[in-house]
């Protein structure tokens, strides 16, 4: 299996952060012994990721990332299920027989190799989200999610239970299908257009992100997006991760992050300035690199208080209490 994965083929791991009262940065990469190959080789080249020109400048949270194409994917996913043990496929097999669609045809191949998830909207009183994928033939994911639907909708009848409800209205040229089910409480309403699927929460999600397109608005094309790449010599990335949390913490009032953060929402509201973590795919390495502050924000909703309380005071002071800047190696 990890032959397969061709993670046999690594190498070397490099990984340096830099730590400093302005900020931090990280730069890291996985090096192969040839080309990669297998799980390895999913991740594309860095190229401009087209399905950013959906997300606009007020986004707080993005991750998109370009990869090779659905079908080539699934064939590889597909070898891997089979060495995984022979009974492997033909469960798969019956899989497809009960949801009633071919995985590899009517799914994997009309998808293309770019995706881009987004927070981008209010938050209150239900997160605002965008998807969007890059599609090669709409026609048949439109097919396969209405066998989906309706195969879900028999085995929910032949158990009492509400159905989803499926709800479809064309505004502007445009086809907009929302599915919705009484035990969830987010919608979900998609349309496909110049080789996209644009799926959201509500309509007005889906049509924002049609109209930021149009407008040439798109969070990649900003300066202030711009401006968080690592200077190290590439425009465009493979992947990325990027986050500006301190709208939302900041229309926070103070004290409302409750008695259990409340020592850390200084550094909470500090660390959610905006940052940019990307990862290149290139011929015989992976590399990683980010700007921005330290992703500690993240580490009290997994417990891990203690740890922030010595990054953050480790990365202010020295032994007598004065401020210095860090650099680790790793």
């Amino acid at each position: 299996m990890l032959e397969r994965f061709g993670l046999l083929d690594a190498t070397t791991l490099v990984f340096e952060r830099h730590r400093a009262d302005a900020g931090s940065s990280i730069e890291g990469e996985i090096r192969f012994s040839d080309s990669r190959r297998g799980l390895a080789a999913w991740l594309a080249a860095p190229a401009p990721l087209a399905t950013l020109d959906f997300v606009s400048r007020d986004a707080y949270l993005v991750t998109a990332a370009a990869s090779k194409d659905g079908a080539e994917l699934f064939d590889e996913l597909l070898g891997m299920v089979a060495d995984a043990g022979p009974d492997a496929l033909s469960e798969l097999e019956s899989f497809e027989t009960e949801i009633g669609i071919d995985l590899r045809n009517d799914l994997a191949a009309a998808i293309g190799g770019e995706g881009t998830f987004a927070m981008d909207g209010p938050v209150l009183p239900t997160p605002t989200w965008t998807l969007i994928l890059e599609v090669y033939d709409p026609a048949t994911l439109q097919h396969a999610i209405e066998r989906v639907v309706d195969r879900a909708n028999a085995e929910l009848a032949a158990n009492d239970g509400h159905p989803v409800t499926v709800t479809v209205d064309e505004v502007g040229g445009l086809v907009f299908t929302t599915l919705e089910h009484p035990a969830s409480p987010l919608g979900f309403t998609y349309t496909m257009t110049d080789g996209f699927m644009i799926a959201g929460a509500g309509r007005a999600a889906v049509e924002r992100a049609i109209q930021v397109r149009a407008s040439g608005m798109g969070i990649a094309s900003s300066s202030a997006f711009r401006e968080l790449l690592p200077d190290n010599g590439f425009t465009d990335c493979s992947a990325l991760l990027y986050r500006n949390l301190s709208p939302i913490l900041g229309a926070l009032p103070a004290g409302a992050m409750g008695e259990e953060l409340a020592g850390y929402e200084d550094l909470l509201r500090d660390s959610a300035a905006p940052g940019l973590y990307c990862v290149y795919g290139l011929d015989k390495r992976i590399m990683v690199a980010g700007t921005g502050p330290s992703l500690a924000v993240l580490a009290p909703i997994l417990g891990m208080q203690s740890m922030i309380a010595i990054d953050h005071a480790a990365e202010h002071s020295d032994a007598t209490g004065n401020k210095k800047p860090l650099s680790s190696r790793g």
